[in-house]
């Protein structure tokens, strides 16, 4: 025999409450049959894709956060970015359209349009050569403070064992010797009773 779920009432007057709607299409809702859950798409992503191309190539285009904003719906951020981490066209659009933007925001760099801290914010963003070369520098820069540790270790070692030697020889020099007769004497063994 199934359990009865125990019965809701209300708090101030004791009314019984109906259950609440748990969600979802009711069993045998013809509406929902081929509904694979979730919500709609809103943007046509090959649209979208072809849009940011074109608008990468207009004179006024330096920012993709611009072309977000001003899509008509706007586009979150983080929608654009799984599109471009998921789905490869979109993905190969977008390389697209940042050689043009890397082009134009260095062209507006060399004209004095663009300042160079808001060029050097976003360079390796938009520019992919400007970030290859950056990370060989890095690389390289990376290999010489290794490369650079390694020798300042082995100085290291060198001084240490130069101090050791110059402790051996002044601990020779101050040999134990008798107080009353000067005679040097030899240290008790460690054999001895």
């Amino acid at each position: 025999m199934p359990e009865e779920k125990p019965v809701r009432r209300c708090k101030v007057t004791g009314n019984i409450l109906k259950p609440k709607n748990k969600g979802g299409a009711p069993i045998g809702n013809k509406n929902a049959v081929g509904n694979q859950g979730g919500r709609p798409e809103e943007y046509d992503r090959v649209a979208v894709a072809e849009k940011l191309i074109e608008w990468a190539k207009q004179d006024d285009s330096i920012n993709i956060n611009k072309f977000c904003a001003y899509h008509d719906p706007i586009i979150p951020s983080r929608t654009f970015l799984n599109w471009v981490d998921t789905d490869l066209e979109f993905k190969r659009a977008y390389d697209k359209s940042k050689l043009f933007l890397a082009f134009r925001r260095e062209e507006r760099l060399n004209n004095g349009e663009l300042h160079v801290k808001a060029y050097d914010l976003n360079a390796t963003v938009y520019d992919q050569f400007h970030r290859a070369e950056k990370g060989e520098q890095e690389d390289m820069a990376t290999a010489r403070k290794q490369k650079e540790m390694v020798t300042a270790t082995q100085q290291d070692i060198q001084r240490a064992e130069d101090i050791v030697q110059q402790l051996d020889k002044l601990q020779s020099f101050f040999a134990p010797c008798d107080p009353l007769d000067g005679s040097s004497v030899d240290p008790p063994s460690e054999t001895s009773p």
